[in-house]
C-alpha cells in the first residue's frame, strides 16, 4: 500500500502501525439554524464510534463482502465503527424511554428535557435545552430520508445498499512522520512533523459504485459545511463506496497550517490496498463486529489506546508550549517528549492478554436493550485465563426474592503464576508476579501518567493487562482488606422492619492462613462494635485451602443460609439487579427513573479465545452473552518489549529538567543507544529514525539556558 511506511514501526513492536487520535476542532462559523439537528446528524451517523452491538441473525445478509473486510483491516486503520441503517429504528423506543417521553404522550409534554436530567452531548458542549428529542427519534427511525429533507438533498441515496453495514475508520495515514518518533519517546521536528489533519475513511455498500458517486455530491457539500471535514475524495470499489476525509488537527498557535486538499492528495489514497492475508486477522471480537446486524458497533486493537493515550498528552503539551515564553520552549519541548512516551511505557505487548476490543449495542425494538463487550486473548491472555479460571462451590441461599445478585470468582494463586508484570514495575520480564510484595503500588506508581492523560492511560491498562491490574488495583483500594477467592452476594427487601427495610446475604472463600484469619476476625469485631445487633456472621472451616465467611444483614444466618446449604457453582461473572422489587420502599426507590432500568443483568463467557461480557437492560430475565465461532489464527505471543523500553527512556529521565539538564539528557541517550543496539537490527529503518533524532536531542539540549 502506498505511503504507509509501516516497516520502522513493525520490527519494533506487534504488526499494527501507530496513528493519529480525533481532537477535532470546532469550527470557527455562524452556527446555522439547524445547527442542533445537525449535531444529532453527525454525532449518530459520523461518530458512532463508542458504541455498538450484536444480535441473533435475520435472513438479511448484514455482514461485509469480502472486499470490504479486508479494508476493514488495512495496514492504515487503526479503529473502525459501523452503522445499520436498516436496523437502527429499533433503537427508536430506547431513546423514547431513556428521554422519558413515551408514544402516546399528550400535546405540551416537554420533548426536548431527558426526564433523567441526563444529557450525553452536554460533554461536547451542546446545551441540554438545545436538544430536540423529535429529531432524535426521526433520525433513528429513518437517518437518511430525514437528513434529506433537513438538508433540501435531491436525492436519499438510492444506491445505497442499506441492507448492509457502512463502516467509518479511522487511519494513521499522513502522521507517521509524527508518530513514530512520539511513540518512542524521541524529539519531533518541532515544526513540520505537527499532525495537521487526521484521516478518515467511510466505506458506503452499493450494488451501483458510479451511481452512487454522483448521489453523494450534494451529501458531501452538507458534510464539508456543517462538520469539521474540509476535503474529500472518492473512489468507487467492489461493492461499495470509499469516501476519504480530511479533518483538521487542533494544533500548536504559529504553525503554520497545510491545505486540507493538499494533504488529502499526497496520501496516495488512490492506491490504497486491503491487508496481504497473511496479515488479516479475523480474531473473535473482529468477527463479533462485523458478523451481526446490530444497528452500532465499534472495533479496535487493543494497543489503538495507548496512541490516543499519546494524542492526549500531545493536546496538554500543546497547550503547555503555546503558553511559555521562547526562553523556556526548547526545555518545555524536551521534557514534553517524557509525556508523549507515557502511553508506549504503560503498552507492553508482552504483559497484554488482549488483542482487540469490540464493543456492540442493541435493542429488540421494544424495552429490551442489550450491549456486548468482547476481548480477544492474546497467548499471555490465554495462559492468564487457563492459571485463574477455577470454578469453586460456596453454600447457596435459603432466600427466594432477591434485587441484587453478584457472583465472581477469581483463582489468585493462579493468576500470580501466569501474570507478567507490566515493564514499569520490574525489569525482570519472565518472573512471575508477587502482587503482595513487588507490584502492590501499582495503581499510585502511575499516578504521574494519569496527571498528563489519565483516563485513557487507565484504559489501556485495564483494556491490555485487566487481570495484572485487577489483582494489583485491590491492595490499593482495599489496603488490609483480604480478597476473596469467590464471591456470592444478595440483597432483598425486609417488608416487615421498616427500620432496616433492606437485607444482604453474602459468603465468600479466602485463602486459608494465619494472617486471612486474623483480618477477617478484626473486621467483623470492628462492624459488630459499630453497627451491634444488625450484622451476623461466621466462619466455617472447609475442607480444601479455603475458609469460608458466611454473612447477614438485617435477618440471621438460619434464615439466610437454612440448615445445610446446599452447594453452588461460582464459574462465571453475573450481575443482576430487579429494581422494581424496590417500589415497596417509599422514599428510597427513586421515583423519576424511567421502570426502563428495573431490571439490569451482567453476564460473562470465559473462553481460551476470547472474553465476552452481555448487558442487558429492561428485561426480567438475563440474556446469555453470545458465543463466536472462533477462526483465530495462532496467537500472538510477544517476545521483546523493544518500543517500551527505548520509550521508558525518556519518561526515566527527560520529566524534569529544570536542574542538570545535561546529565539527564546524556542519560536519555545513553539508554536509548543502549536499549536500541539490543532489540533493534542495524538494517530496520527504525535504527537510522532513532540515530537522527538522537541528535536532535543533542542540539535541542544546547538550546536549554
Amino acid at each position: 500500500m502506498g505511503g504507509n511506511a509501516r516497516g520502522s514501526v513493525i520490527n519494533l513492536r506487534h504488526e499494527n502501525p501507530v496513528f493519529p487520535s480525533p481532537f477535532f476542532p470546532t469550527r470557527e462559523r455562524a452556527m446555522p439554524s439547524t445547527s442542533r439537528f445537525t449535531i444529532a446528524a453527525v454525532v449518530l451517523l459520523f461518530a458512532a464510534a463508542c458504541s455498538s452491538t450484536p444480535t441473533v441473525p435475520d435472513d438479511a445478509d448484514h455482514t461485509p463482502d469480502q472486499a470490504t473486510r479486508a479494508l476493514i483491516q488495512s495496514p492504515d486503520v487503526v479503529a473502525a465503527a459501523r452503522i445499520d441503517l436498516d436496523e437502527l429504528s429499533t433503537l427508536t423506543p430506547l431513546l423514547e424511554r431513556v428521554a422519558g417521553a413515551s408514544p402516546d404522550a399528550g400535546e405540551g409534554a416537554d420533548a426536548s428535557m431527558p426526564a433523567m436530567g441526563i444529557n450525553p452531548l452536554d460533554y461536547i458542549g451542546v446545551p441540554i435545552d438545545d436538544i430536540d428529542l423529535q429529531q432524535w427519534l426521526e433520525l433513528s427511525s429513518d437517518p437518511i430520508k430525514t437528513l434529506a429533507g433537513e438538508y433540501q438533498l435531491p436525492n436519499e441515496l438510492p444506491s445505497l445498499a442499506t441492507e448492509r453495514s457502512s463502516y467509518l475508520l479511522l487511519s494513521h495515514q499522513g502522521n507517521l512522520s509524527f508518530i513514530q518518533p512520539a511513540m518512542l519517546g524521541l524529539p519531533t521536528v518541532r515544526d513540520s512533523d505537527w499532525p495537521s489533519h487526521v484521516n478518515l475513511r467511510l466505506l458506503l455498500p452499493t450494488n451501483q459504485p458510479d451511481a452512487l458517486i454522483q448521489e453523494l455530491g450534494p451529501w458531501i457539500d452538507v458534510l464539508k459545511e456543517e462538520t469539521p471535514v474540509e476535503a474529500t475524495q472518492l473512489f468507487d470499489g467492489d461493492g461499495f463506496v470509499r469516501l476519504e476525509m480530511a479533518v483538521p488537527f487542533r494544533g500548536r498557535a504559529g504553525v503554520e497550517g497545510v491545505d486540507a486538499g493538499d494533504w488529502l492528495d499526497e496520501l496516495g489514497l488512490d492506491q490504497l490496498q486491503p491487508p496481504a492475508s497473511a496479515d488479516f486477522r479475523p480474531t473473535p471480537a473482529y468477527d463479533a463486529f462485523v458478523d451481526n446486524d446490530a444497528p452500532l458497533g465499534a472495533w479496535m486493537p487493543v494497543e489503538s489506546m495507548a496512541i490516543l493515550a499519546t494524542f492526549e498528552s500531545l493536546d496538554r503539551f500543546a497547550r503547555r508550549y503555546d503558553r511559555i515564553g521562547p526562553l523556556a520552549q526548547p526545555r518545555t519541548f524536551m521534557e514534553g517528549i517524557s509525556r508523549l512516551a507515557t502511553a508506549s511505557v504503560v503498552d507492553d505487548p508482552m504483559a497484554a492478554e488482549n488483542e482487540d476490543i469490540a464493543v456492540l449495542l442493541a435493542a429488540d425494538g421494544g424495552d429490551r436493550f442489550y450491549a456486548d463487550l468482547y476481548a480477544t486473548r492474546t497467548a499471555q491472555g490465554e495462559r492468564v485465563y487457563q492459571a485463574m479460571n477455577t470454578p469453586i462451590d460456596l453454600p447457596g441461599f435459603a432466600i427466594q426474592d432477591s434485587f441484587a445478585r453478584l457472583e465472581f470468582q477469581v483463582d489468585r494463586q493462579g493468576l500470580q503464576t501466569a501474570a507478567r508484570a507490566p515493564f514499569w514495575t520490574t525489569l525482570d520480564t519472565t518472573a512471575p508476579v508477587d502482587f503482595d510484595a513487588d507490584v502492590g503500588g501499582i495503581a499510585s506508581a502511575m499516578l504521574p501518567f494519569t496527571e498528563e492523560a489519565g483516563p485513557l492511560v487507565a484504559a489501556t491498562m485495564a483494556a491490555q493487562y485487566p487481570w495484572t491490574g485487577f489483582a494489583t488495583d485491590r491492595d490499593l483500594i482495599l489496603g488490609l482488606i483480604p480478597f476473596p477467592r469467590a464471591l456470592a452476594l444478595e440483597g432483598m427487601v425486609l417488608e416487615d422492619a421498616p427500620m432496616l427495610p433492606l437485607g444482604i446475604v453474602a459468603t465468600g472463600a479466602f485463602s486459608d492462613t494465619a494472617q486471612t484469619h486474623e483480618s477477617i476476625r478484626q473486621l467483623l469485631a470492628i462492624a459488630d462494635a459499630n453497627i451491634p445487633g444488625a450484622l451476623d456472621a461466621e466462619l466455617v472451616e472447609r475442607d480444601d485451602e479455603f475458609i469460608e465467611v458466611r454473612l447477614v444483614w438485617g435477618l440471621s444466618l438460619q434464615q439466610g443460609f437454612g440448615g445445610s446449604p446446599p452447594l453452588h457453582t461460582i464459574d462465571t461473572t453475573k450481575l443482576s439487579l430487579q429494581m422494581d422489587a424496590l417500589d415497596a420502599l417509599d422514599g428510597i426507590a427513586p421515583e423519576q427513573a424511567p421502570n426502563f432500568f428495573d431490571h439490569i443483568h451482567i453476564r460473562s463467557h470465559s473462553d481460551p479465545d476470547y472474553l465476552t461480557h452481555r448487558l442487558t437492560i429492561g428485561s426480567a430475565d438475563a440474556m446469555a452473552p453470545q458465543r463466536v465461532d472462533s477462526r483465530l489464527p495462532s496467537k500472538r505471543d510477544a517476545t521483546s518489549r523493544c518500543r517500551t523500553e527505548i520509550a521508558a527512556a525518556a519518561v526515566e529521565h527527560l520529566t524534569d529538567l529544570t536542574r542538570e539538564h545535561q546529565a539527564k539528557i546524556d542519560r536519555w541517550i545513553t539508554a536509548v543507544e543502549e536499549r536500541a543496539a539490543e532489540c533493534v537490527e542495524p538494517t530496520n529503518p527504525a535504527a537510522s529514525l532513532i540515530e537522527e533524532r538522537l541528535e536532535l536531542g543533542r542540539e535541542l539540549a544546547e538550546e536549554i539556558p
